[in-house]
């Protein structure tokens, strides 16, 4: 496959423009369009870097409503670490993506689970990576879900509580929810 075609295909099968490749290819749009023409050729390290680049990575989960009903189905077991687990796999799935993807996964409100707790943590996600990624919240994160009582998520060890209430980023405060920068680390 020329390199034209393959960079062409790459870029439109990953749904970037070709200044959103561009930019995670540490390329200008320009030349990227002049590459994807065929009008010159891409030195075979620059060719490798931009196939990088237009790799998506994948997500465990696909959208907020799967992890939300992912965490509701733990919750209903009774079983909140998986609940936690769920969650540390969305923080780690973000490591490899770019602010445009976490817009992405977070743009669509998932519908209500019926749990307030599953409900508010799905939000409360949301928000949080929005703040790490330093992208606009949207705009159905200004619908309130709130868990009450207050949900210590990770507690039970002496002193938890104290430490979560003083440590829990904003995004989980207001809705409710405790962790500590430990459990964020971990999770």
């Amino acid at each position: 496959m020329e390199a034209s075609t393959e960079i062409q295909t790459y870029r439109q099968a990953s749904g970037l423009s070709i200044r959103a490749l561009a930019k995670r290819a540490q390329t200008s749009p320009a030349t990227l369009s002049r590459y994807e023409r065929g009008m010159i050729m891409p030195r075979p390290g620059t060719l490798a870097r931009i196939l990088d680049a237009a790799i998506i990575p994948r997500r465990r989960w696909s959208s907020l409503e799967r992890l939300a009903a992912a965490i509701h189905e733990a919750l209903e077991a009774e079983d909140e670490v998986w609940a936690w687990k769920c969650v540390g796999e969305v923080l780690d799935d973000e490591a490899a993506c770019g602010p445009e993807m976490t817009a992405w996964f977070v743009a669509k409100a998932p519908q209500r689970t019926g749990d307030m707790r599953a409900d508010a943590l799905a939000a409360a996600v949301a928000e949080y990576l929005c703040v790490l990624r330093s992208i606009p919240s949207p705009t159905w994160l200004h619908d309130p879900r709130i868990c009450r009582p207050f949900w210590f998520l990770v507690g039970g060890l002496p002193g938890y509580e104290e430490v979560a209430l003083a440590e829990s980023p904003a995004s989980f405060a207001a809705r409710g929810i405790f962790v500590t920068r430990a459990d964020l680390d971990r999770a």
